[in-house]
């Protein structure tokens, strides 16, 4: 009769387990705040429509982010439209009014986990930029007509 034997290597699972927990943590699992997380290199472009099946937004008033990306990139509305933001993605953004380094506190919506919404109503005309304060390269403009 045959009996098998198991393969051991000293402190291998050891290493195995010290590398997933590394994994884990450097995957994220913790507050993105001070964080500057950059577009993976195969996300697409800001301008590009939606990938086929992706949820779009409901209306006229509403923006996606996705993809560490606003869709619509711009969004034009009426005076006194309220816009709301959704996230789609399973990270936390913002949609905070102005520039990075240069928020002007118009709003600032806080998007901390996939499905949150937030919203602003636009009162008077103009062109309004925003971006995500967690991840800058995320930008948008919302152009409020009257």
């Amino acid at each position: 009769m045959r009996t098998r034997r198991s393969l051991r290597l000293p402190g291998f699972s050891t290493a195995l387990a010290v590398a997933l927990a590394f994994g884990l943590v450097a995957c994220g699992g913790g507050d993105d705040t001070g964080t500057a997380d950059t577009p993976q290199a195969d996300a697409p472009a800001a301008t590009e429509p939606a990938p086929d099946g992706a949820p779009e937004p409901a209306g006229g008033d509403a923006v996606l982010v996705q993809g560490f990306r606003f869709q619509p990139p711009e969004l034009t509305v009426a005076v006194g439209t309220t816009v709301t933001w959704t996230n789609e993605d399973d990270i936390r953004h913002t949609a905070t009014s102005g520039t990075p380094g240069a928020p002007d506190g118009m709003f600032a919506v806080s998007l901390d986990a996939k499905g949150s919404t937030g919203s602003f109503t636009f009162a008077e005309a103009g062109t309004y930029a925003y971006y995500c304060e967690v991840h800058e390269s995320m930008r948008g403009t919302v152009v409020v007509s009257g």
